[in-house]
């Protein structure tokens, strides 16, 4: 018993206190047994004490159970349990701890304040933050400097800058690591510029900045490139004296290296003289960052020369230099290195290899460096993923985003991202609805790089009310943002919604920049959009960025798609400096216009300035030659083709075999197409169109079906070629087998009810669905051969499942009922056409005066004339001018049809002065029929039926004399 009271309940204090500071667990349970032994359990004092050892030494299990049963638990005991709650990131259980706390008589401290600050911080928990400052003001602890601190650490932490800011005014003295605080905190919320502003106001208030000051400094520096200010900041290094500093001179190498100042960067290591590797990966890491991988590499090389042997984040930057310089041999290089030195089982290298194999397409030893990591964490999964989206592999890249999840990864923003793209390239909707409800549950739709990319695959997907939505409540838009839903809708063919939102853009604040300009370029060439083109330009001119060569060739894509030739021209002789893009931009303008005389000038100025034509060029050229009928031309084009090998690319291949084909060498054509290796879907829709345009329709019908035969599968371009080609022909039966292909494959849905499905593409902006072009064309095709064959029932009922039907498929239609001389069917459908907001063209008109002149409805056929110059403002052609000569010619109104004859703005043809010699052995005027059958006789010299016309002409008027003529003159 005396031997029990030698040591003291202060001794055993003494020891808890040692335990605590040096977290000595075994030390601490020894002591406890100890205590134990000595029967000193009850001891207040002892039990605070080894709960505050327990929780220090990390063995929160025994701290809480001792805590638990302590009677008179003092301030520090709640202190180091909340406190250690803090270290291990359990920020949750140290705010319930601290609440428990409030409830008891113990008074929180300074300590318990600046514990509890932090958790609510990195909770991002403001109200509970809010009332624990406002506990600190009760109890006249805000004075505090280290208080003070937390609490301005807890508002940055947590996001609430303008808080942060207020509190940092009151402060009572403001100390530098206040001031770091602040400034650190508005970097890494991105407000770079605010935080040089803080170092700027520390200095006017005589506070010296520290090492972490000008550390923070400089990388702010870095983030803007900020050169000047840099070099400032350097010279405060000096003058403090942190030039040798470690840190410090680490981040002074990564300002210049990401500057692009090299000989700085050197400087600073070489000063250094240090044998430590980490200026040097500042200075590799500085030169990735800058896409200079040769210099990288060459740093790396210079590092070891040097004697100082590479760690992990060499290796790292030394991989990705080799993929900016695509140097496959240095990284498998690099990859033994690492082998040797033992990094291969680092999460970081292989990850770095991973990445480096997958974007030089070497897929398999990607596979093989993952397959052989130890612990598969969420980053190495994400970069598998990643390496197969960039191979293209993309239903693989979503296979193991599957595999992730089953093994029990979460996810990150990173891997939502590389799921994401994965399904905008394959454009598979569901699986992006399936990502977007994770990122929802996961939290991570306010990422604002997930939100961008998940934007992207909507808009890719066709979706773009669900795409209009992730936009509508991002918490912000960035440029990317933007540039996202206008590239997306300009895509889709939606280019004045394109226009609307560059310009809403605008009135929310965001400035464009060089990718917003080349989009709404785009959208303003399909839109034939050239006043707000020349907006466009004129800000770009403000901005600077006419220099830049890619934003230049938009510039002259737009003016050229919108027809404006002399302005394309005037830009693009103005380009500082022309590429092979330029030349065909605006080669491309001519050539849609047909202006190829003007191409082929082109071409040869571009040929004078030492300019190599590409594919491109050579199909705009081979097009101009063409339509020109430069046989001779085309063929030295061909030779030339061949020289260069080009001949088995196969846009040149097809733009060579239509060339032939629409010259009329269609022999040639033929042979061409027979003697590749490899026959395309583009090569052969190219001799089916030559055949069909030259009235060759049964050797049309004959590629088709050799083209099947030889197992290619058409595309809607050839379908459509074949449909036209089948109702020329009257070849019903050969039309329904296409349109049975077409529907096997797809390519349409005729049921009728798909159209009013909730979740459908490309909705217009009433509201109202549409076909995608492809779907359109296939009908309109369908339609117009149906009617060719005289099968309207079969067209009228394809028409009918057409929801929104466009301008040429009421025209095919009303054509079609017109060969019939169903004038009923053509008024009533005309009139609908009408009611339904169409705009009736040259076609529909054509229809309406064809069948008013055979049905005899003269006052009909003449309204509609006089509507569509007046009211429509079509410009008539010939084929119309003639149906109403030929309606009024039956009416037997001739004075009136020789009035029209006479008032022609262009010369009448044979089916003119055919029409009216007709009439005139109608109504039996013989001055008119010779007239007429004199000009039918020189535009046809050989035309029999002119002359039995014109013989029954003198013949019923009783001059056998001139009968008789007329027939020894034939």
């Amino acid at each position: 018993m005396e031997r029990k009271c030698t040591i003291s309940v202060e001794h055993f204090v003494s020891l808890l206190l040692k335990c605590r500071k040096q977290r000595d667990l075994a030390r601490s349970m020894e002591t406890h047994l100890q205590i134990a032994l000595y029967g000193y359990e009850a001891q207040a004092v002892l039990g605070n004490s080894l709960v505050q050892a327990y929780a220090v030494s990390g063995c929160m299990h025994d701290a809480h159970s001792l805590f638990n049963t302590l009677v008179d638990v003092d301030e520090y005991s709640w202190t180091s349990l909340i406190q250690v709650h803090v270290d291990c990131r359990e920020y949750k259980h140290a705010l319930a701890l601290f609440h428990i706390m409030e409830k008891t008589v113990v008074q929180p401290s300074t300590y318990t304040f600046v514990a509890v600050a932090k958790a609510c911080g990195h909770l991002k928990a403001l109200d509970p933050g809010f009332c624990v400052h406002m506990k600190i003001v009760k109890m006249g602890l805000d004075g505090d400097s280290y208080i003070g601190n937390a609490l301005l650490s807890m508002y940055i932490v947590s996001g609430s800058l303008v808080e942060a800011q207020i509190l940092f005014d009151l402060l009572r003295t403001q100390i530098v690591v206040s001031w770091n605080i602040l400034i650190t905190g508005y970097l890494e919320h991105g407000l770079v510029e605010k935080s040089l502003e803080c170092i700027d106001h520390m200095q006017l208030r005589n506070v010296s900045p520290n090492e972490i000051t000008l550390i923070a400094g400089l990388k702010a520096c870095s983030s803007l490139r900020a050169v000047l200010k840099g070099r400032d900041l350097h010279s405060k290094v000096i003058i403090l004296g942190f030039d040798m500093d470690l840190s410090v001179e680490t981040t002074l190498v990564n300002l210049y290296s990401k500057c692009v100042l090299p000989t700085e960067a050197q400087a600073v290591v070489f000063k250094l003289q240090a044998s430590s590797v980490v200026p040097w990966n500042a200075l590799i890491t500085g030169y990735v960052e800058n896409n200079s991988g040769k210099e990288a590499l060459g740093c790396i090389d210079k590092m070891q020369l040097h004697g100082i042997p590479p760690n992990v984040v060499t290796f790292v930057c030394g991989l990705k230099a080799c993929v900016i310089t695509q140097d496959l041999d240095r990284g498998q290089e690099l990859h033994c290195e690492i082998v040797k030195a033992g990094f291969d089982n680092v999460p970081s290298a292989g990850n770095s290899l991973m990445a480096l194999y997958a974007k030089s397409g070497a897929i398999l030893e990607t596979c093989e460096v993952f397959n052989k990591l130890p612990n598969k964490s969420i980053v190495s999964w994400t970069s598998l993923i990643s390496g197969f989206v960039d191979y293209g592999a993309n239903e693989k890249a979503l296979d193991c985003f599957e595999k992730m999840c089953v093994e029990g990864l979460a996810p990150d923003a990173a891997a939502f991202v590389c799921g994401l793209k994965a399904c905008g390239s394959l454009e598979t909707a569901s699986m992006g609805r399936e990502l977007h409800a994770m990122i929802l549950a996961m939290g991570h739709e306010r990422n604002l790089y997930v939100g961008n990319v998940l934007l992207d695959t909507y808009l890719k997907t066709g979706f773009f009310a669900d795409g209009q939505g992730v936009f509508n409540f991002m918490p912000f838009q960035n440029v990317v943002s933007w540039n996202t839903l206008i590239a997306g809708y300009t895509e889709y063919g939606f280019s004045s919604d394109s226009l609307l939102l560059y310009n809403q853009m605008q009135l929310e604040g965001m400035f464009p920049d060089v990718t917003t300009f080349i989009c709404t370029l785009k959208a303003c060439g399909s839109a034939k959009e050239v006043s707000m083109g020349r907006q466009v330009h004129a800000s770009i001119v403000f901005t600077g960025l006419e220099s830049d060569g890619i934003v230049g060739n938009s510039i002259v894509d737009m003016y050229t798609k919108c027809g404006q030739l002399k302005e394309a021209h005037y830009v693009f002789d103005l380009l500082p400096s022309k590429s092979i893009v330029s030349w065909n931009s605006i080669i491309a303008g001519f050539s849609e216009l047909g202006l190829s005389e003007d191409v082929l000038r082109l071409v040869d100025e571009m040929r004078i300035e030492h300019f190599s034509l590409d594919t491109t060029t050579y199909v705009y050229s081979l097009k101009a030659c063409c339509s020109l009928k430069f046989i001779a031309h085309c063929q030295e084009h061909h030779e030339e083709i061949i020289l260069k090998g080009l001949e088995g690319h196969p846009f040149i291949v097809s733009a060579v075999v239509d060339m032939y084909a629409n010259c009329g060498l269609l022999r040639e054509a033929q042979d061409l197409l027979d003697g590749l290796p490899a026959r395309n879907v583009i090569v052969w829709t190219a001799l089916i169109t030559g055949y069909a345009e030259h009235g060759l329709s049964f050797e049309a019908l004959e590629s088709f079906e050799r083209m099947i035969l030889d197992g290619i599968l058409p595309n809607i371009i050839t379908y459509a070629c074949t449909l036209k080609v089948c109702g020329n022909l009257s070849a019903l039966y050969k039309g329904e087998e296409v349109h049975s292909r077409v529907t096997k494959e797809g390519l349409i849905d005729f049921h009728a009810e798909v159209y009013g499905k909730s979740e459908c593409r490309f909705p217009n902006p009433d509201g109202a669905v549409e076909f995608e072009g492809t779907e359109s064309l296939i009908f309109n095709s369908l339609i117009e051969m149906y009617c060719k064959c005289g099968c309207m029932v079969d067209a009228h009922y394809l028409f009918n499942l057409i929801p929104v039907a466009d301008i040429l498929t009421w025209s095919a239609l009303l054509t079609g009922y017109a060969r019939q001389g169903d004038t009923e069917h053509v008024l009533h459908l005309f009139d609908k056409a009408r009611k339904t907001g169409i705009k009736p063209n040259e076609v529909m008109f054509l229809a309406i005066l064809s069948v008013c002149s055979h049905g005899g409805l003269v006052g009909v056929g003449q309204h509609c004339f006089e509507a569509m110059i007046g009211e429509y403002l079509v410009l008539p052609a010939l084929e119309h001018y003639n149906c109403l000569m030929d309606l009024l010619s039956r009416a037997g109104k001739l004075e009136e049809a020789v009035a029209v004859l006479e008032n022609l703005p262009f010369g009448p043809d044979l089916v003119t002065w055919s029409t009216l010699l007709g009439a005139s052995r109608n109504w039996g005027d013989v001055d008119l029929g010779r007239q007429s059958f004199e000009w039918v006789a020189r535009l046809d010299e050989g035309n029999a039926a002119a002359y039995i016309v014109m013989s029954n002409i003198y013949a019923e008027a009783g001059m056998p004399a001139s009968y008789s003529s007329l027939i020894a003159s034939y």
